[in-house]
């Protein structure tokens, strides 16, 4: 290129800036150029009026602060789930361990035990015996 080229912020590559803008041109004619020089200068202006203006600073802390708030509850659910998944898969595994124990370890008869241990749990609870 010529002289008056120069590097664009975004992608890097030279550019010729508008003649008229050259001091002030930074990102090339590139379409995802142009989308960053829109969010930079959309970044910047909504900086200056987190600064400068206390209702948008509240605003913006109240609305973070409620995000934080639902996201801390979604993780906690996730955490719960995952350690009640976590149990239930070990209560699995030791009513199994047991079962194996009972019945000399043979073959599929220690989940056949565990069956009829369930069933007969499940009549006891709702009273049909």
């Amino acid at each position: 290129m010529s002289e008056h080229s120069k590097p664009c912020i975004h992608c890097g590559r030279l550019f010729a800036p508008r003649p008229q803008d050259f001091e002030r041109q930074r990102y090339c004619h590139r379409a995802e150029c142009r989308v960053a020089c829109k969010h930079e200068r959309q970044n910047r202006s909504y900086r200056k009026r987190y600064r400068e203006d206390p209702v948008v600073r509240d605003a913006s802390r109240q609305r973070v602060g409620l995000h934080r708030k639902r996201r801390k509850h979604v993780l906690r659910a996730e955490l719960e789930a995952t350690a009640a998944m976590r149990l239930r898969s070990s209560l699995h595994a030791t009513f199994l361990g047991m079962a194996a124990q009972m019945c000399g370890e043979r073959g599929g008869a220690p989940a056949e035990l565990v069956t009829r241990w369930r069933d007969t749990g499940v009549l006891l609870l709702h009273g049909s015996g």
